[in-house]
């Protein structure tokens, strides 16, 4: 298996573990093995990293006391407190919505944390994603501002501007410091996949949460959504494919039927297989055995996997880390014309970084996506002559 290769450090192999759930029935005793050899400190700031310190501290307090530190200890106990908080804000939220008439879709967060997890301090979260339709948007968040949520960044060009090429509303509350992303788009507009296509507005399902009754995903949107979100980040932190193992074990009556048509009508069909890969090989994800095969099999993969694997291996700066996201979401692509696409998508769909940079009047709107290609350019130039010429020497 991948996560017992040699360049994984014994820390990692060893959160990778905890996650590997449901144990068999050797698994007490490799764990107990595996538990002699690990350092305290570095298998906490391994966990922390990889935002799975909620799981492991659950899994130390039965597996391995003497492994369980004061910093890990206390994450996992202010991640407990946050998680009811974030719970309480988003139940309020979503009823003050459904009295207005809004239709809101909890993303992640408790509703994650309850579906895939079993318990709400389960997973490592800090915020609250919520989906509304556009046409809502503007109602939906002066409902946030009666209850004490701000922008966090105030951009200096109009809404439509930032509706237009943005995907979400970053709300925060002073008073506790929840904060509140406001969707109205699941992803980033430059992302590799078809959104155009299908609305997520067609399935909604109830969820239980804290005794009450929430709109979400069903169980086979809510994998596609959090293979999409994987991806966009280079599933650069174990979280990332814990939860899509997470998903697949408290789901087995998956309708995988609807998961692929849906990821062949979004254009998402290798980003899923990668997805599901990586669950797969790491954490022990159940999947239908054809499924199995066939990726074990897929050549394809290999490449997007590497980069996968080395961004889960080694800590990097910012920088080396949005370079290495781009390179393996470049190399996922299935033709070189879909890799084209989305490089052109992502040099020209502007952001925050540009909106700060100038208030330009809408009819020079163009000015933004000039300067994103400038910054861009300049950005990535700079690394790669970095790398050629670390590597010449």
């Amino acid at each position: 298996m991948p996560y017992s290769h040699p360049q994984f450090d014994r820390e990692f192999k060893a959160v990778c573990a905890v996650a590997r759930w449901p144990w068999d029935e050797t698994a007490p005793a490799r764990w107990r093995e595996l538990a002699k050899q690990l350092r305290p400190d570095e298998l906490t700031r391994q966990a922390i990293r990889h935002g799975m310190a909620p799981l492991l501290a659950r899994h130390l307090h039965q597996h391995g006391p003497d492994l369980l530190t004061p910093a890990l200890r206390q994450y996992a106990q202010r991640n407990a407190v946050r998680a009811q908080l974030l719970t309480h804000t988003l139940i309020e939220l979503l009823e003050a919505f459904r009295q207005a008439g809004i239709t809101a879709v909890s993303l992640k967060g408790p509703s994650l944390a309850m579906m895939a997890y079993g318990a709400l301090d389960a997973r490592d979260y800090c915020d609250l994603d919520v989906l509304v339709r556009p046409e809502q948007l503007e109602r939906a968040e002066q409902l946030c501002r009666e209850r004490g949520f701000v922008r966090k960044l105030d951009m200096p060009v109009s809404d439509d501007e930032v509706r237009r090429f943005g995907y979400d509303w970053a709300l925060m509350r002073e008073a506790d410091g929840v904060m509140v992303e406001l969707h109205w788009a699941l992803t980033v507009r430059y992302a590799p996949v078809q959104f155009n296509r299908w609305s997520w507005w067609e399935s909604l399902a109830s969820q239980p949460l804290n005794g009450r009754a929430v709109a979400g995903l069903p169980p086979a949107e809510t994998l596609l959504s959090l293979c999409l979100h994987g991806s966009k980040d280079g599933w650069d932190k174990l979280k990332l494919v814990c939860d899509v193992a997470r998903l697949l074990h408290a789901a087995p009556a998956l309708d995988w039927t609807r998961l692929w048509q849906l990821a062949k009508l979004l254009q998402a069909e290798r980003l899923v297989r990668i997805g599901l890969r990586l669950a797969h090989e790491l954490l022990a994800a159940p999947l239908p055995t054809e499924l199995r095969d066939s990726l074990s099999q897929d050549a394809t993969l290999e490449r997007p996997l590497q980069h996968l694997y080395a961004l889960l291996r080694r800590e990097q700066s910012y920088n080396e880390t949005v370079l290495a996201r781009h390179a393996f979401l470049v190399e996922a692509q299935p033709s070189w014309w879909s890799k084209l696409g989305y490089c052109l998508r992502y040099a020209i769909t502007p952001g925050s970084t540009e909106w700060h940079r100038a208030a330009l009047p809408a009819s020079l709107g163009v000015g933004y996506r000039l300067m994103r290609v400038a910054r861009l350019t300049k950005f990535f130039g700079q690394r790669w002559l970095w790398v050629g010429t670390a590597e010449k020497s």
